[in-house]
């Protein structure tokens, strides 16, 4: 291993009382919502796994535990081979970290990491918003398009294409908002406000879809009704905070990803994007899901609702 320079390790590092400020809090608990964003992909896939009331929460889970030892692990390693300077300047932290502490080829490694890491989100992107708009074409909350099929593959295939295409444009776009960090660092930020802000209102669904259970017991009281609301309650105000400080600190509103003004507004018109949407869908489709019942296509069948739960709701993908 070559020689390190980074800073000196301190159980401070550890503490989470020791953040800074409340900014820094937001922006990190942001990031680590996108951090974290994906490991529901086996959820959304349920109806595509075997032993889908089983597998696909333990492999959440299991997996969520796992990366939360995977991303300490390698910050302290950072942190500890790296000087601040280095990183903020690098393009990719990953790449210097395993250039500085390895020999040639093994630091190629970093880079291998990179791409497969980059080839798993493009996954994990893709999945579940496919999936979400698959079970929201069956709901008739969005249009047909989403729910066709491929007749050999099984899986909303147009559906597909037609994400990876808007991913694809707004992937150009970005080439025109400045460096690729700035873009990068942009990026996740506004996909960690848009993340938190869906986890916020899947605990409120959750509270919501299995009220009747709420006051069973004293388990289900936290399981299903107290930490889904306040898990979903404080996504939002870190959120909300976030997006206030970042438009509140900055000057004038300029198409940079640098520029706070702007990178406050894009999750902002994002969320708001789904308004007309919404009122469209309404409108056009008279669908079911609008009067609490679940609308089932031809050739779909959707598993009932769990035993006590609360009625109606959109639920996950559609079977096939």
């Amino acid at each position: 291993l070559k020689q390190t320079g980074g800073s000196s390790f301190g159980w401070d590092w550890l503490n989470p009382r020791d953040f800074g400020s409340v900014t820094v809090l937001a922006s990190g608990v942001v990031i680590s919502v996108f951090l974290y964003w994906g490991w529901d992909t086996a959820a959304n896939l349920n109806e595509e796994s075997d032993k889908s009331n089983e597998n696909p929460g333990k492999a959440g889970m299991i997996g969520m535990v796992f990366l939360l030892g995977i991303f300490v692990l390698s910050t302290i390693s950072i942190q500890l081979t790296l000087t601040s300077d280095q990183i903020a300047g690098s393009s990719s932290a990953l790449n210097l970290w395993a250039e500085t502490i390895f020999p040639q080829p093994w630091a190629s490694l970093g880079v291998l990491a990179l791409v497969s890491s980059t080839v798993a989100t493009v996954q994990t992107t893709l999945l579940p918003s496919v999936r979400t708009a698959f079970s929201m074409g069956r709901d008739r909350t969005l249009g047909k398009v989403w729910t066709e099929v491929h007749p050999r593959f099984k899986t909303p295939f147009y559906g597909t294409m037609l994400m990876f295409g808007i991913i694809a444009a707004i992937s150009i776009l970005d080439l025109k908002a400045g460096k690729l960090n700035a873009v990068v660092t942009a990026g996740v930020t506004a996909i960690g406000i848009l993340v938190s802000f869906y986890y916020g209102l899947a605990g409120l669904a959750c509270a919501v879809y299995y009220r009747k259970r709420v006051f069973t017991s004293v388990g289900a009281f936290f399981a299903v009704g107290l930490f889904p609301l306040a898990s979903g309650a404080a996504l939002w105000a870190l959120g909300g905070y976030l997006i206030y400080s970042d438009w509140t600190n900055s000057g004038d509103l300029v198409f940079d990803a640098t520029n706070g003004k702007f990178q406050a507004l894009i999750p902002v018109l994002v969320i708001l994007s789904g308004i007309p949407v919404l009122i469209y869908s309404r409108l056009r489709y008279n669908s079911d899901f609008f009067r609490g019942r679940r609308s089932v296509l031809p050739g779909m069948a959707i598993a009932p609702a769990p035993a006590g739960g609360g009625g109606g709701g959109g639920g996950g993908g559609g079977g096939h």
